[in-house]
């Protein structure tokens, strides 16, 4: 009685906390509606160096029938190409995602090139050209895939699946694609399939423009009503979501078994499949999205009914939780809990003294008999999914980097709601989140007529064949799995209009002061009494506050005997407060969620804590407690020392990483880094570790000298003080507080050869190995990483110039080599002032090393000319703003730059770089060239394998 009394007073303790984190509106959230039916919604951030743009068409597979199924996606792989719009697409990466319900083109863009893109990218909308090249390659392409996709087993199984969930319409998945029809038609069928989806799809009251980032609403208004407001045409495409979306936008409770004469249980069998195991999907279509969200979270917590039932029972010979799956989805057609084991022979893991005749059939009714008991779960376990749920959502909902995307998936699935409601409806059914009934929603999932798959051997089938049949089973195989096998369809031809491009200015002129200016007001800075600083960056409307925790030291502090120490040391304090908040939990007194990251760089070392800003008191208390009186288990620090080595083993095996540490121990040769790159000084790392080791090391950080911390979301300085004086104020300085010396690497010139190790590997054990497997032959050719480096200057703000030519030139190398190569970089920054660049593929040094020379010349060469230089500077500013102040959009990586301008000497140092990089001319950037990235690069590093 006393249980149950204590489980509803937590769960009205909830409920009230649901109350307490209602919100309002974001004071920076707009939302509009052009004539012609297109919405823009603008969330502004000031903080956000960048301007994150999506666009979205509800175009996506799901809105295919079975004549042009495939083609929406064709369409979209299509829709960049516009010739009017390449030029400026390849100085800003568009990346495209698509689902069932959406295509979505995002791009990250200054705000010197944001009125450039938005003129470019409506010119895909309103005038789109396609090549014929560009649709036959693309077209082949998708060809080819489609056909491999559908002989796999993947295939088969998903196309089984969907043809019996959805009979009604099973194309309306990117797998319900029939390849024999998709492959038949002639270019011109291809191009009237295109033109049409372009003239149903592709209109303005289907797409909206969704923009983060620090943008007036007066001026995006003015922009869009520029390059949009003349684009015409209503929806005339599919209208499958309709009636859907009418029942969600009205209340309504959908229907339950919305199929109940149809089929739900199938067997699908292949002679590839394992004989040994059995598998099995078990898919919900009854239950509403909140229902599967609530559902899922309590099968994927610690105390997972699930999980813990379904091994527990010896008919199913399931080995463990991590033989069990659990996921939702949801999409404009309905949500699906889908529930996937594998299941052995019964009685085969857990012995049982008197085991009865079980068939795979028996064990399916007895998985889904299992699945409706665990979700008859106690009051607490629902209360605590529905807070976490609920919480998660009030975070992404503040205005920061998350509200947009998840206004985009409201916006996607409720297509009636006007841009000035979007907000409101999309918070309220968020509240039903906290609203649903626990009796309810285990009312519809016992009640419900769950989709069965069983996926078998053929064999096992042909033995079990009369028990699958008494049960009701209906077998599926590769002859009959899809729902084109036995149907054809075709259309009729329509003509394309082609237009011509036209060329136009690509740039236009913005202001990088006003950032600036905005910026730098909201950062401050105060001391604590015992001497550690507090640095607080203000993001209004943020529901989220983030301590990163700073803790100098770093890896130089390791003893060599004892490699990676320093960073043990340091996951352990971030596992210990973990543990603590998990303790809290479990007593009830704490409810929320705290993401928790920690890492070691050279130098330092930093744990991250971001809740929400109601929270950070107890979230900081329970960190200092954690730190400060928590007991170390043995037991806790010898699985983080099994961890570390596995991550060590892992990273140790990486070609490229192998390259950099001889590259770095050359570099820093006699300095404190030369012992953290050397990677030979030990077989394996902290095998001399003990338990008393750590014990022993652990309180060097109960030193307040060492400590700086930064806070960043809505919260003021005066605020942040209070909390970490109440906190981390009860850390006591033992040592004088030091800046940390920052080694310089070697200048002089250099070639390495380094003799890789490159791992073989193989499925079989020596002992079971085959005995006609052949004897391994090594090879002659070897394609391994190639790798510049170019030490940087020490300034702050010449070295984010410095980075700004070497992501540049790291991008035309990388268009010289080719789109079969990979070109990447890693800047220089404050702990290692050295500049990477490095390829991948690459057979000889040789096309390396000329790519660089290319890409310098080329550089050069479009700097110093009139016709060329706007354009590339412009690109070199998005591309270094892109890599380095992408982070401005979240509040971690504010918390970064801010943490590696403190490195530098001070924390706004990050905004001065932005302002410094943003006003550079031609003839500085040219200098950085030629006084850090000379004809012949500084350290050139390559494989001793590697042909020259």
């Amino acid at each position: 009685m006393k249980k149950h009394i204590l489980s509803v007073i937590i769960f009205y303790a909830l409920l009230f906390i649901y109350k307490v984190n209602a919100q309002t509106e974001p004071k920076n959230l707009h939302a509009s509606q052009l004539k012609n039916g297109m919405h823009i919604y603008i969330n502004q951030v000031p903080s956000s160096a960048m301007i994150h743009v999506d666009f979205l068409c509800r175009a996506g597979y799901g809105a295919q029938d079975n004549a042009n199924a495939g083609f929406l996606e064709l369409y979209s792989k299509l829709f960049l190409s516009t010739a009017q719009s390449e030029e400026v697409f390849n100085y800003v990466p568009v990346s495209y995602k698509s689902n069932a319900d959406r295509v979505l083109y995002s791009c990250d863009v200054t705000a010197e090139l944001f009125e450039s893109y938005v003129k470019a990218f409506s010119k895909c909308l309103t005038q789109p050209y396609f090549s014929e090249e560009d649709i036959v390659q693309n077209y082949e392409s998708m060809k080819k895939r489609i056909s491999t996709y559908q002989n796999s087993d993947a295939g088969f199984i998903n196309s089984a699946i969907e043809s019996k969930v959805s009979p009604q319409t099973p194309w309306k998945q990117s797998f319900g694609i029939n390849s024999d029809t998709f492959s038949s038609y002639s270019l011109e069928q291809v191009k009237s399939i295109l033109l049409s989806i372009q003239k149903s799809y592709y209109t303005p009251d289907n797409c909206a423009l969704f923009i983060t980032g620090n943008i007036e609403w007066s001026s995006l208004k003015k922009i869009a009503q520029k390059y949009f407001s003349s684009w015409n045409g209503r929806y005339t495409g599919s209208q499958y979501r309709t009636q859907n979306q009418k029942n969600n936008q009205d209340g309504e409770e959908k229907v339950l078994n919305e199929y109940i004469n149809v089929q739900k249980k199938y067997v699908l069998t292949s002679p590839d499949f394992s004989s040994d195991i059995t598998q099995i999907a078990v898919q919900f279509t009854d239950l509403t999205k909140n229902e599967c969200q609530i559902i899922n979270e309590i099968f994927n917590s610690d105390g997972s009914p699930y999980k813990y039932l379904i091994p527990k029972e010896p008919a199913l010979a399931v080995r463990g939780k991590e033989y069990l799956s659990s996921a939702c989805t949801s999409e404009a057609s309905g949500a699906r809990l889908i529930l996937q084991a594998v299941m052995e022979e019964p009685y085969s893991i857990i012995k049982d003294k008197n085991p009865k005749k079980v068939t795979p059939a028996d064990q399916a009714d007895l998985f889904v008999q299992i699945i409706k008991e665990a979700c008859r779960s106690d009051q607490k376990l629902y209360a605590q999914a529905q807070n976490s749920l609920y919480k998660t959502f009030l975070a992404q909902s503040g205005a920061n980097q998350k509200l947009l995307p998840l206004m985009e998936d409201f916006w996607t699935a409720n297509p009636y709601i006007m841009p000035e409601n979007l907000y409101k409806s999309m918070m309220n059914e968020g509240k039903d989140l906290k609203d649903l009934s626990m009796d309810t929603i285990i009312s519809h999932a016992t009640n419900a007529q769950p989709f069965v798959f069983i996926m078998t051997n053929d064999e096992t089938y042909d033995s079990n064949r009369q028990s699958f049949i008494d049960k009701g089973f209906e077998l599926i195989t590769k002859k009959d799995d899809a729902w084109y096998k036995n149907n054809s369809y075709s259309i009729s031809n329509e003509e394309v209009k082609e237009e011509e491009p036209s060329t136009d200015e690509l740039f236009s002129d913005s202001s990088y002061a006003k950032y600036y200016v905005d910026n730098i007001r909201t950062i401050s800075s105060v001391k604590l009494k015992n001497g550690i600083p507090i640095t607080t960056k203000t993001i209004k409307d943020s529901q989220t506050v983030l301590t990163s925790i700073s803790i100098a030291g770093g890896e130089i502090q390791s003893p060599k005997n004892h490699k990676k120490l320093r960073t043990l040391l340091v996951n352990t304090s971030a596992e210990r407060i973990n543990a603590e908040l998990t303790k809290l939990r479990s007593e009830g007194i704490f409810t929320g969620k705290v993401k928790i990251l920690s890492w070691t760089t050279e130098t330092h070392s930093y744990i991250t804590l971001e809740c929400q800003k109601n929270e950070l008191n107890d979230v900081l208390t329970a960190a200092i407690n954690a730190l400060i009186y928590a007991e170390l288990e043995p037991l806790t620090i010898d699985l983080l020392i099994g961890d570390q080595k596995y991550q060590w083993r892992r990273q140790s095996a990486s070609l490229s990483f192998q390259l950099r540490s001889k590259a770095m121990e050359y570099l820093y040769k006699g300095t404190p880094y030369e012992s953290v790159y050397n990677i030979k000084q030990d077989t394996e790392i902290l095998s001399n570790t003990s338990f008393q080791t750590v014990l022993l090391s652990y309180t060097q950080l109960l030193d307040a000298s060492l400590y700086s911390i930064v806070f960043t979301g809505d919260i003021d300085v005066n605020t942040a003080r209070q909390h970490a004086e109440s906190t981390f104020g009860m850390l006591k300085q033992q040592k004088t507080r030091s800046p940390v010396k920052i080694p310089i690497p070697r200048k002089e010139a250099s070639v390495l050869s380094v003799q890789l190790q490159h791992n073989y590997t193989s499925p079989f054990s020596a002992e079971s190995a085959p005995k006609e497997s052949p004897l391994l032959v090594p090879t002659q050719q070897f394609k391994d990483p190639m790798q510049l480096y170019f030490p940087s200057p020490s300034s702050e703000s010449q070295r984010e110039m410095f980075n700004s030519v070497l992501f540049e030139m790291a991008k035309l190398m990388q268009e010289d080599l080719g789109e079969e190569y990979q070109c990447s970089t890693e800047g220089a920054t404050a702990i290692v002032q050295v500049g990477k660049i490095e390829a991948s593929g690459l057979l000889k040094k040789s096309s390396f090393i000329n790519a660089y020379t290319n890409a310098r010349k080329k550089l050069i060469s479009e700097l110093s000319d009139e016709s060329t230089s706007n354009l590339r500077k412009a690109s070199m500013r998005n591309t270094w703003s892109y890599k380095t102040l992408i982070n401005t959009q979240t509040n971690d990586g504010t918390a970064r730059l801010i943490q590696n301008s403190i490195l530098s000497g001070a924390a706004h140092l990050y905004l001065e770089s932005f302002l410094f990089v943003s006003n550079a001319r031609n003839t500085d950037f040219i200098s950085i060239v030629n006084s850090y990235f000379p004809e012949t690069p500084p350290l050139q590093v390559f494989s001793s394998d590697s042909q020259e």
